[in-house]
């Protein structure tokens, strides 16, 4: 069915391994995945960039409650052992990924991706880690 909920952790994964430009990153392609689907060990040898769900939101548009206005926010977490600059290569090519499929996130839509960032790195373990949320949005209708 058309107006089924779509899974927005899959598809944020889906196109950041798909459009992924490891040129952009050292020539370094980041292990891309949905963190309750990542079965591996931690490995600091390694980029991540791990996707998770955040928030699910809906509201109703008009007074005939036929059609609803969902947004999700979806977490990035990007990590990477080599250095702060190689972090912001990673978080650079995130943002050229998501704003270049904007209106192709499909069924979504982008809202915002600058939202509540968070730098979460630790020079003392040599572990650079960003937090980003990307919010997303779709109208379903139920009748």
């Amino acid at each position: 069915m058309a107006n089924d909920i779509s899974d927005p952790v899959g598809i944020v994964v889906a196109e950041l391994t798909t459009s992924w430009l490891s040129a952009n990153t050292d020539s370094i392609t980041p292990v891309i995945a949905a963190i309750y689907e990542y079965k591996q060990t931690y490995s600091r040898n390694n980029d991540y960039v791990f996707v998770f769900a955040g928030v699910h939101s809906e509201k109703p548009i008009g007074i005939g409650f036929d059609s609803f206005d969902y947004t999700d926010t979806v977490r990035v977490d990007i990590r990477t052992t080599v250095s702060r600059a190689h972090l912001y290569k990673l978080i650079n090519e995130v943002h050229r990924i998501v704003y270049a499929k904007r209106k192709g996130l499909s069924p979504y839509g982008l809202l915002s991706i600058n939202e509540e960032n968070q730098d979460l790195s630790d020079k003392s373990i040599q572990l650079w880690r960003f937090m980003m949320n990307v919010k997303l949005w779709r109208v379903i209708q139920t009748i």
